[in-house]
Formats: structure tokens, C-alpha cells, sequence
């Protein structure tokens, strides 16, 4: 079963889902009452959009343990994706009452928050993921987000510029950072900066 999950694994990095459901469907029936086994079913199932079978399965672990981490985030996420925004806080939330902690509980609580326009409570959130985890990248680029669509540059810029400083190889990070120089009027600096990916990712 741990083999059959760590092989899922490597084809889901490798973006190949159809070979990672075959590896999960094997480590499940391998090990059907391993919880984490069938929310990594669930989860791939999720992806590719199966999202019924996804929820009956991340239900059926829920029955057994109503605090199962992986299985309420997991719910979020199906609720997220079908645009039941009321759905997902209340998963991320019940999630977050058992790991309150957890950095990336938070932000992925904070993303639902912010996509219902409760833009207050999202920063709320993330400046206080932020305190505890100063060089939090999903935090960071959250934040960065956030202020976007406040439409307030200068935040913008900043959050993304601690985000690329704590993640400096992250390819992303760094094309948004130099789109919020470029919308400073930066030209330079953000040009310097997609020279610079193009010529590590041709």
C-alpha cells in the first residue's frame, strides 16, 4: 500500500492523473481503511473532475472521523471548485479548528474568503499566518493577490517582492512581481526580471 501510494505520488507530480488513479485505486484496495489512502484517491479523483465520486469517498472518512483533516480539506476544495463558496469556508474552517496552527489551512481559508469579496477577513487571516511564519510564500502571494484586486500597486508590489525574497527560484512568484513593477511604471527591473525566467525556463 505505501509503495502503491508513493508511485501515485510521483505520476501526480508528474501531472500524469490517469497513472496516478490507477496507483491509488491499487493502494486503496491494498489498504482499505487507511484514511489518508482514500483522500489521495479522492483528491485525483477531484482532479479530474469526478468530483461525485470524490465526495462520496471524503464522506465515507468523514463517517469515521468527523475531524479527518485531509478529508474536510478535501471537501473544500470539491465545494470550491463548484462555486459553493458557503460550502468551502465551512470545511476550511472545521479544518482549521483541528490544526488552528496549520499555515496552510489558513490560507487556503483565506482564498475562499477573498473570492466571496470578504476581502478584510482574508488579510485578517494571512497578517496572521504572516506573524507566525514570516517567509510564509503562499501567505506572501496571497496577500500580493489581495491587494490587486484592492487595486492598491504599492502593497502589491510588496507583497509579491517578499514573496520572490523568500522564494527566489519560484518561476511564478517572480513573472507576478514583475508585473506589479511593470504596473509601478518599473519597466526596467520588471524587464531585467522575465529576461532572467526566460533564460532559466527557455
Amino acid at each position: 500500500g505505501a509503495a502503491l501510494t508513493g508511485l501515485g505520488h510521483l505520476a501526480r507530480r508528474r501531472r500524469d492523473r490517469a497513472g496516478a488513479l490507477g496507483y491509488f485505486e491499487a493502494a486503496a484496495k491494498a489498504d482499505p481503511r487507511n484514511p489518508w489512502v482514500r483522500c489521495d484517491l479522492a483528491n485525483i479523483l477531484r482532479e479530474l473532475s469526478r468530483f461525485g465520486d470524490a465526495e462520496t469517498m471524503l464522506k465515507s472518512v468523514i463517517a469515521d472521523d468527523k475531524q479527518h483533516v485531509g478529508a474536510l480539506t478535501g471537501l473544500g476544495h470539491i465545494a470550491r471548485q463548484r462555486g459553493d463558496l458557503d460550502d468551502a469556508l465551512g470545511y476550511f474552517e472545521a479544518a482549521v479548528k483541528v490544526e488552528p496552527q496549520n499555515p496552510d489551512l489558513n490560507c487556503e481559508r483565506a482564498s475562499v474568503l477573498r473570492e466571496a469579496a470578504r476581502l478584510d477577513d482574508a488579510e485578517h487571516v494571512l497578517k496572521a499566518v504572516i506573524e507566525t511564519y514570516p517567509n510564509h510564500v503562499p501567505a506572501l502571494t496571497a496577500l500580493g493577490q489581495l491587494a490587486r484586486q484592492r487595486e492598491d500597486r504599492a502593497a502589491t508590489l510588496r507583497w509579491f517582492e517578499a514573496a520572490m525574497a523568500a522564494e527566489p527560484d519560484d518561476v511564478s512568484i517572480r513573472v507576478e512581481f514583475a508585473r506589479a513593477l511593470r504596473q509601478q511604471g518599473e519597466f526596467a527591473r520588471a524587464r531585467q526580471i522575465i529576461e532572467k525566467v526566460l533564460d532559466d525556463e527557455p
